[in-house]
């Protein structure tokens, strides 16, 4: 096994490969091997790459790991010339033009600003005073551009003269901001009925008024950004669809979406005390000398429905066979088959090639086998557009496409991955693709760049390694667990078909606390104090007239 390349910046001269935690610089046209960091110390302490960014100049080197360090790096020398912590993960980094400053998004929903040389004549001290309308304090000197009240998936700065910063939260919102004074607001773009994973303004300046956005939806969708006006949807979901191989993960039951432990409930520490006191328990001779625990023990069924119970509450994903005895089976008591997870859809990544004079959006799926492309604009009528698409046979990674060729694009693939009908030899990690306005050929005569990136540069990994790396995360972080047309603030008790059906999956112990709740969630409904109105001279009556019975 070996690391896939998650990162790849194609320059005119150089090339800057990430394969998981190590950073390697090759030359663009030899292909020649110039520096990495698989030699350094302290390189797999950091952990893998989560996020990088290029300057324009192919000077600096922008990384972030698991440990939250901004690391910017000489691209020549691959020398490490500062690093400074971050308050939260970041999702994603960027350059200005200038190459100066840094602009990095972070999970908590706002956008920093940092200089690309960290100021050292003050140190921070954790009593300094930070900026009230941030979500958390930052020590490291960055400055607050702006804010969402929810995970920030993407952002870009417009490509004219920087002067907008356009980002996209884990709440379909896309929000267009001046910059660096966030704080006025300029339009919102507003129609996504799911996440949005991926924004792309073409650098064609004939198309710089145009936004392409994509997510969770089934349609990519254009826009007039600064309008905040939709121009027209792009149907994708019939043709990504059948290309994603890799399902939604099971969560690790008691841990959150990044991976981190959840707080213990109540009812979790009351199970746990139950287990130690069960586990204490004196052996059959010295219980009969001693009183009889007051501690209530329950069978192993009834344990095994509680935990799938506590499990579905937290909303933790539940063991199997926990699933197979309270949750999957049928009045007759036979478990039902469990069925695949359904594909996901998520937009990876947007970008645009010129083909013979005609702009081309290319764009990627997590866990898709193929890349994706149409022409653009679209000048044919609604529905009548027609994506192409290229298969691999193995999920994508990232793709690069090369600026002086306009046509070609560098493609990384999962090569690890082993999925129904594929074996375990791994072919190759990177594949050069040249299209064109309705195909594609992979380029056989194999440059010097791209035996590079198949051969030398590649880096073994173990299993635990790759599985660190997160791959598919996004399939698993980004969707939400509940229906968007279900309004939490309607109380609707459960319908009395649930519990019937209930009785033919739980015991009577479990059946009588389902009736309970249902019980105390009609009173509290009843219960519920009558909203006072307000007569024409000013005092108060109740709305609901009471029943004199």
């Amino acid at each position: 096994m070996s690391y896939p390349h998650t990162y790849l910046f194609h320059g005119e001269h150089k090339t800057i490969v990430i394969s998981g935690p190590h950073i390697q610089v090759l030359d663009s046209n030899s292909g020649e091997l110039l520096r990495s960091t698989v030699s350094l110390d302290g390189i797999l302490q950091a952990g893998p790459v989560r996020c990088a960014a290029v300057d324009h100049e192919y000077i600096h080197l922008a990384t972030v790991g698991d440990d939250k360090q901004l690391k910017v790096w000489a691209i020549d020398s691959l020398d490490l010339l500062s690093e400074r912590e971050l308050p939260k993960r970041p999702t994603q980094i960027s350059f200005m033009r200038s190459g100066q400053t840094i602009v990095v998004a972070d999970k908590f929903g706002d956008v920093f600003s940092y200089p690309l040389t960290p100021e050292t004549t003050r140190a921070p001290t954790p009593t300094a005073e930070f900026d009230t309308l941030a979500s958390h304090e930052n020590l490291s000197g960055g400055t607050l551009i702006l804010g969402h009240t929810s995970l920030l998936t993407a952002f870009l700065l417009t490509p004219d003269d920087e002067t907008y910063i356009i980002t996209a939260d884990r709440d379909e919102h896309i929000r267009t901001s001046c910059f660096p004074h966030g704080y006025m607001i300029e339009s919102f773009c507003l129609g996504h009925k799911k996440f949005v994973s991926a924004i792309h303004i073409p650098p064609d300046p004939t198309a710089h008024h145009v936004l392409v956005s994509g997510g969770g939806d089934p349609v990519l969708k254009v826009w007039e950004w600064r309008a905040g006006r939709q121009l027209y949807d792009i149907a994708i979901e019939e043709t990504v669809r059948p290309f994603i191989v890799v399902r939604r993960a099971r969560r690790k039951r008691g841990y959150d979406s990044d991976g981190e432990r959840k707080p213990p409930t109540r009812r979790w520490l009351a199970r746990e005390r139950r287990r130690q006191a069960k586990a204490a328990t004196p052996s059959k001779e010295e219980a009969e000398a001693t009183p009889t625990s007051d501690v209530e023990e329950l069978g192993e069924e009834e344990e095994e429905e509680e935990e799938a119970e506590i499990a579905v509450e937290s909303g933790d994903e539940v063991d199997d066979d926990v699933v197979k005895d309270a949750t999957l089976a049928t009045p007759s008591g036979e478990p039902e088959p469990e069925e695949p997870p359904a594909p996901v859809l998520v937009v990876q990544k947007i970008e645009t090639l010129n083909i013979g004079g005609r702009l081309v959006l290319a764009f990627s799926a997590v866990g898709a086998t193929a890349l994706f492309w149409f022409a653009f604009p679209a000048d044919v009528p609604e529905g009548m557009l027609i994506v192409h698409a290229h298969d691999f046979g193995r999920p994508i990674v990232t793709f690069a496409p090369i600026s002086e060729s306009k046509d070609c694009v560098w493609v990384s693939l999962d090569a690890n991955w082993t999925g129904e009908g594929q074996s375990s030899d791994v072919t190759s990690h990177v594949r050069l693709l040249r299209l064109t306005l309705d195909s594609a050929n992979e380029i056989s005569i194999s440059p010097p760049l791209l035996s590079t990136l198949n051969g030398a540069s590649v880096i073994p990994a173990n299993e635990g390694e790759i599985s660190v790396l997160q791959l598919y995360e996004a399939l698993t972080s980004l969707p939400k667990n509940i229906d968007a047309t279900h309004n939490p603030m309607i109380r609707d008790p459960p319908p009395d078909f649930e519990v019937a059906k209930a009785k033919g999956n739980r015991n009577a112990k479990a059946v009588g606390k389902m009736r309970t709740r249902i019980a105390l969630l009609e009173r509290s409904v009843r219960d519920e104090p009558p909203a006072k109105k307000v007569k024409e001279g000013g005092t108060e009556e109740i709305g609901d007239v009471m029943d004199e019975s």
